[in-house]
């Protein structure tokens, strides 16, 4: 009898043990699963926080940008442009009416693509071949730069925000080549998710540069709308940046 009591108050204090146990283990998945999520939810916030952040830098550079290259057009091209219908007025003849009306159809179209490019709305139909090409356009006018842009993009832009922000990380990146590289060519190649730009400079050397805030940015900005940027660069050989989405 004595036996059995204890084996019956073995199995209970067991049982009770392994309850207590299994209790605890429950309580204990469950305060961790709610800490986990509580961070993943924190983590969530702080990146929309650095996302809509990074939308709005972009945003405002690239107005800053738009607003530097529409003055300098102004000055350059259309007061260019204004002077020669000028002078043209001057002549009676109806050959220089002519070419007063063809000046001033001209003058006319650079205006209106200037006053599109101060409202960021462009970029809800432009695709990216098209940002590119006007970019390398700047880029050509501006300086002795040959440029050349190759292949097509299968990139899905139809979320303007990240649009916007790859726009602005492009812009930096051609930037960067016209103030650093002393190249002579630039290309750019799209080749289904992958943005490649090749120039021919004096490029740098990887081991002994370190990465300035200005690159760190544009990467951060990339991981933001789900792309990865690298640099290959070797004294003397120029420079390629490479940008790869992941989706």
């Amino acid at each position: 009898m004595p036996e059995d009591f204890s084996q019956i108050s073995f199995i209970i204090i067991a049982s009770a043990c392994l309850v207590f146990a299994m209790t605890s283990f429950i309580a204990f998945m469950v305060v961790y699963h709610r800490g986990k999520q509580l961070k993943n939810k924190q983590h969530v916030q702080q990146l929309t926080l650095e996302f809509q952040k990074a939308l709005a830098d972009s945003e405002r550079e690239i107005q800053e940008q738009t607003f530097t290259h529409v003055g300098q057009e102004l000055h350059d091209n259309v007061g260019q442009l204004l002077s020669l219908i000028k002078l043209t007025l001057s002549r009676p003849d109806e050959e220089a009416r002519n070419e007063s009306r063809h000046l001033l159809a001209q003058c006319i179209k650079e205006v209106r693509e200037m006053s599109q490019s101060l409202n960021l709305h462009w970029a809800h139909a432009l695709s990216l071949n098209d940002f590119l090409e006007g970019e390398l356009l700047k880029v050509k006018r501006a300086t002795q730069i040959t440029t050349s842009l190759e292949g097509e993009s299968r990139l899905d832009l139809q979320d303007v925000q990240k649009k916007i922000i790859l726009f602005r990380i492009l812009q930096e990146c051609l930037h960067n080549i016209l103030k650093h590289a002393q190249a002579h060519h630039l290309r750019v190649q799209l080749e289904g998710r992958h943005i490649t730009l090749h120039d021919d400079g004096i490029g740098f050397n990887e081991e002994e540069v370190k990465l300035g805030a200005g690159l760190a940015n544009m990467r951060h900005r990339a991981s933001l709308i789900g792309a990865r940027m690298v640099w290959y660069s070797e004294s003397g050989k120029g420079t390629q940046v490479q940008i790869s989405f992941n989706l």
